[in-house]
C-alpha cells in the first residue's frame, strides 16, 4: 500500500493534453451524436458547445434545470462490484488493473437559458486507471491514472446580426485540475527520493483557477423544410490561463456545418465538425472530425447516432417534460494512438427543468 501511495505522487505530472479540442462539458445527447455539437447544441450545452446558437427559435424563455450524470465502461462497473465485497482487494485490483482499465466519472450542471443570455454552473470530472508491463519511467511495470476535474461557471451573450448570421460570446470561470500520472511499481530509487523532498508534490497537485472567453458565430440559411447551418468557434481566446501548476487552454479555431430536414413536429439533423483547425493541440485527424445524426420526434423523443474519434456512438433521450431521461454510449482515444487507451463509455443522465 505504501509503495502506491508513493509511487501516485512521485509520478504527478500536470498536462494541457487531457481536455484537448472539446469543450469541458457536452450533452450526454450531443456526444450520442458524435459530439458535433457547433451548429446544434441540447440545453444548458450551448454555453461551450456555440452561445450563437441561442438566438433561433421563436421562444424567449428555453429552459431551466439541473442535470445530472454518471459515465463509465461495462468493464469497470463489473469490476468495482466484484471488488467491493472483498476484505483485502488492494492486491487483486493491482493485478486487474493489468487486464482491465477502469473508468468512471460524473457531471451535475445547473442551467437556465433565453434566446439571448444563458447561464451554466456545475462540474464535470473523470478518471481512467490501467496497468501496462512498460508503462513507467524507468521501463518496468506501472500504472498510468489519467483524469480531468473541472468546476465551472460561465454565461453566454449572443444576439442577430441579420436574419441569417448570429454571434455569441461566453466569458467563463473555471476551477481544474488535469493530471497523467504513472505509478511505478518497481522504482524504489525514485520513491526515496520523493521522501527526501514531499513539498514539491503538494506544488504539482494544486489544482488552479481561470478566467477566459469563447467567441461562437453562426450562418442560419432556413429553408421551408430544409435548414444549413455554417459555424465557426474560437475557444479559450488568447488561450485561458491558469493558477498553481496547471497548464493552460489553448486557443483553437473550430467549424461545423449541417443540414436540417424538418416538418412541424419532427427533425433530422446532420452535423459535421473539424475542431482545433490550426493545430493547437496536435491531435490526429480521428480525433478532430465529429460527425452524427440526430432524429426528434414531437420535442419528446430523441435519437442520435455518430462517429466519435471515428467510434461508433450512440444514444435516445425522452422528455417526460419536467422529466429528462438519458443513456448514450460512445467511444473515446485517451492519446493520438488508434487503439493505445480506448474506452467505450456508457453515460446514464437524468435532469430535471422546464
Amino acid at each position: 500500500m505504501r509503495l502506491w501511495l508513493w509511487g501516485l505522487l512521485l509520478a504527478f505530472d500536470s498536462a494541457y493534453g487531457v481536455k484537448g479540442n472539446q469543450p469541458i462539458y457536452q450533452d450526454p445527447f450531443d456526444l450520442a451524436g458524435g459530439g458535433a455539437s457547433l451548429t446544434r447544441a441540447s440545453q444548458e450545452s450551448v454555453v461551450f458547445a456555440n452561445p450563437a446558437l441561442m438566438p433561433w427559435g421563436k421562444k424567449i424563455y428555453r429552459y431551466v434545470g439541473l442535470h445530472n450524470g454518471v459515465r463509465y465502461t461495462p468493464e469497470s462497473y463489473n469490476q468495482i462490484a466484484t471488488f467491493a465485497g472483498q476484505e483485502e482487494p488492494l492486491g487483486d485490483v493491482v493485478d486487474v488493473l493489468f487486464e482491465t482499465p477502469i473508468y468512471f466519472g460524473a457531471f451535475s450542471v445547473l442551467g437556465l437559458v433565453f434566446k439571448n443570455v444563458a447561464f451554466a454552473a456545475g462540474a464535470n470530472q473523470w478518471l481512467d486507471i490501467a496497468g501496462g508491463e512498460h508503462s513507467s519511467a524507468v521501463g518496468g511495470p506501472g500504472i498510468d491514472v489519467w483524469s480531468g476535474a473541472y468546476g465551472f461557471g460561465a454565461f453566454g451573450f449572443a444576439g442577430e446580426v441579420s436574419r441569417w448570421f448570429s454571434i455569441g460570446l461566453t466569458p467563463k470561470y473555471i476551477y481544474k485540475s488535469e493530471a497523467q500520472l504513472n505509478i511505478p511499481l518497481t522504482d524504489r530509487v525514485g520513491i526515496a527520493r520523493l521522501q527526501q523532498d514531499p513539498s514539491s508534490i503538494t506544488d504539482a497537485i494544486e489544482p488552479g483557477v481561470g478566467t477566459g472567453f469563447d467567441l461562437g458565430m453562426l450562418f442560419f440559411f432556413q429553408g421551408r423544410s430544409v435548414d444549413y447551418r455554417l459555424a465557426l468557434k474560437v475557444d479559450d481566446i488568447g488561450d485561458t490561463q491558469f493558477t498553481a501548476n496547471q497548464e493552460p487552454f489553448l486557443q483553437t479555431v473550430s467549424f461545423g456545418q449541417s443540414l436540417t430536414f424538418h416538418g412541424p413536429t419532427h427533425a433530422i439533423h446532420l452535423a459535421l465538425d473539424y475542431r482545433d483547425a490550426l493545430d493547437a493541440y496536435e491531435d490526429k485527424l480521428f480525433k478532430k472530425v465529429y460527425a452524427g445524426m440526430k432524429i426528434l420526434l414531437q420535442e419528446h423523443l430523441g435519437f442520435a447516432m455518430g462517429l466519435h474519434h471515428a467510434l461508433p456512438s450512440f444514444g435516445v433521450r425522452l422528455d417526460l417534460f419536467a422529466i429528462k431521461l438519458g443513456v448514450t454510449q460512445y467511444g473515446r482515444e485517451l492519446t493520438n494512438v488508434i487503439g493505445e487507451k480506448r474506452r467505450y463509455i456508457t453515460e446514464v443522465n437524468f435532469a430535471m427543468g422546464w
